[in-house]
């Protein structure tokens, strides 16, 4: 979506520079002829100029989508097909529609006649519609096309190409009172490493900020994650650091934690606890989830920022909990962080690390 509306934004860019080189042309031809008020063949010539504005929009929203999903290849494109549409809807806004905000856009000061407004509005709404409906129409017809061509191609080493989509919740907490922490970077890190994964498609992320008590079981309930992530401050008494209404430190027991997994584990596999003083909180909610990660003792920002995104990059790659978290440990190495003993990993009784992998083809 980004690189889509990066794309249109670069398209729309050189487009909106043609036509300001045209709208000079047409006020420099009316001045030129000595006219205070344009007559009718420049107001007709705005009038064309706006609805030729709406259609061209259209084919530059689908040649930014199309030029995307022939990059990327998506194999989900036609159970998002929707959500593109949605996405190229919003650059047809109603004020589209509107003959004198688009004039004053272009630099016009005087309104139409409200008999020539009512009759252009009229063609740009249909100059819409009929943008609208196109758009729609080729993105089907994509889908349509994929879809056959994913159902007729053939599946390598009995699996198909589609993994299940899994959630990640990210539940972020960062008081006033309490030292300030790059959590905004830490996230932005995460987002950077899933997209650039295989299975990129597979992994949703979910936030949620400046977190209280109250927001975990309905963000729980809401999102359905497969993975809950916890970035901020933790105390040395095995407590998770909220904050309250007023934006102050609002601490939440072990016991707190323990009771909380213990009512909402259904679905949730991996539990991190990205703050400091977190090992204890992790041990103890493994009795009610697959696995979950917490730290032994304190961890810094950069710390932080790197294990989080090497092992959600890891996970997104489709390798097991083990593999992710051994990674994230290594790339602390890498990065020369002298951290790389301080997150601890922990399973439920019986469900083995290395056997246990959140993004993976479907079995067939």
């Amino acid at each position: 979506m980004e690189l889509t509306s990066n794309l249109i934004y670069q398209k729309k860019g050189e487009y909106s520079r043609q036509q300001s080189r045209e709208r000079k042309q047409i006020l420099n031809d009316s001045a030129s002829r000595g006219w205070s008020i344009p007559p009718g063949h420049v107001h007709g010539a705005f009038n064309d100029m706006q609805v030729k504005s709406v259609r061209n929009m259209k084919d530059i929203a689908w040649s930014s989508l199309e030029e995307t999903l022939d990059a990327f290849k998506s194999p989900y494109y036609s159970e998002l097909a929707n959500d593109f549409f949605a996405f190229c809807e919003s650059f047809f806004p109603a004020s589209l529609c509107e003959p004198y905000d688009q004039l004053k856009s272009m630099g016009w000061t005087r309104p139409h006649e409200e008999m020539v407004n009512k009759k252009l509005r009229s063609e740009l709404e249909n100059a819409r519609y009929a943008a609208l409906h196109d758009l729609r129409t080729k993105i089907d017809l994509y889908a349509t096309k994929l879809q056959s061509t994913l159902s007729t191609a053939p599946i390598a080493n009995g699996v198909a190409q589609l993994p299940r989509k899994i959630t990640v919740l990210f539940i972020a907490s960062n008081p006033t009172d309490q030292p300030q922490l790059r959590l905004d970077e830490e996230i932005r890190s995460i987002t950077k490493r899933i997209r650039e994964s295989e299975y990129r498609d597979a992994v949703v992320l979910k936030s949620v900020w400046a977190a209280r008590p109250t927001d975990l079981l309905q963000a729980i309930n809401k999102h359905k994650p497969t993975i809950v992530h916890f970035s901020g401050h933790g105390s040395s008494n095995d407590e998770l650091v909220l904050q309250d209404d007023t934006g102050e430190t609002k601490l939440i027991s072990l016991r707190s934690i323990a009771e909380m997994f213990k009512v909402v584990s259904s679905g949730i596999k991996l539990v991190v606890f990205n703050t400091c003083f977190s090992a204890n909180q992790a041990n103890e909610i493994v009795a009610h989830i697959s696995s979950a990660i917490g730290m032994n003792t304190s961890v810094g920002d950069d710390a932080a920022q790197v294990f989080s995104a090497q092992l959600y990059s890891a996970i997104s790659f489709g390798k097991s909990i083990r593999e992710s978290f051994d990674q994230a440990k290594v790339a602390l190495m890498l990065e020369n962080i002298p951290e790389d003993q301080t997150p601890q990993l922990f399973m439920h009784i019986g469900i083995e690390d290395s056997e246990l992998v959140l993004v993976r083809p479907q079995e067939v």
